[in-house]
Formats: C-alpha cells, sequence, structure tokens
C-alpha cells in the first residue's frame, strides 16, 4: 500500500515536531534534516557539513544538549536522589581530610 502525503500534511507534521522542542527548536530541526538526508558521515563533524545544517559545529552539540529525554532525565534524577541519601558528595574528596 503506498504511502501519499501531501505537502501540507507533511508540514503539519513538522510543525508537530518542532513544536515538542523544548529549546533551540531550529537547530534541532536543521540536525534532523540533516540526519535523515545522510548517508555517509561517519562523525559529528561531518554531519555538521550537511547543506541542510545551517549552523556552526557549536550549535550541532548545542542542539544535541539540549535535547531532552525523559528515561534519560529519569535516570540521572535517581542517580542525584542516591548521591543524596546516600551521603555521597557531601565533601570532594581531594578536601577530606585523611589520616595515614
Amino acid at each position: 500500500m503506498p504511502i501519499i502525503v501531501t505537502e501540507t500534511e507533511f508540514q503539519k507534521f513538522r510543525g508537530e515536531l518542532y513544536n515538542q522542542f523544548n529549546d533551540l527548536a531550529d537547530s534541532a530541526m536543521d540536525l534532523l534534516d540533516a540526519l535523515c538526508s545522510n548517508n555517509k558521515a561517519s562523525s559529528v563533524v561531518q554531519l555538521s557539513l550537511n547543506p541542510l545544517f545551517r549552523r556552526g559545529y557549536s550549535a550541532l552539540f548545542k542542539a544535541i544538549g539540549a535535547l531532552s529525554f525523559p528515561e534519560t532525565a529519569k535516570v540521572e534524577n535517581q542517580e542525584r536522589e542516591d548521591i543524596e541519601t546516600k551521603g555521597w558528595g557531601q565533601k570532594p574528596l581531594l578536601e577530606r581530610n585523611c589520616s595515614t
């Protein structure tokens, strides 16, 4: 069964996708366009050179950093809770008094 998508439907999809990004949405959309049109880049540097990624190299890393993934945030929150409840991180290791 062929998939037929009109330009209007595609633009609506892109608009809904754009709205899912909290920060740096323009950079994130450029990143997605570069990823979807790319079949040869073997590094982030090469991906940043894709004509559809219209920003500089550092913008690519900022766009990736701005993306939020619920599962990752859940793990990070759990790790933070573990540190707080177990007393880790109260004092940096180098600042602790060690008697030898």
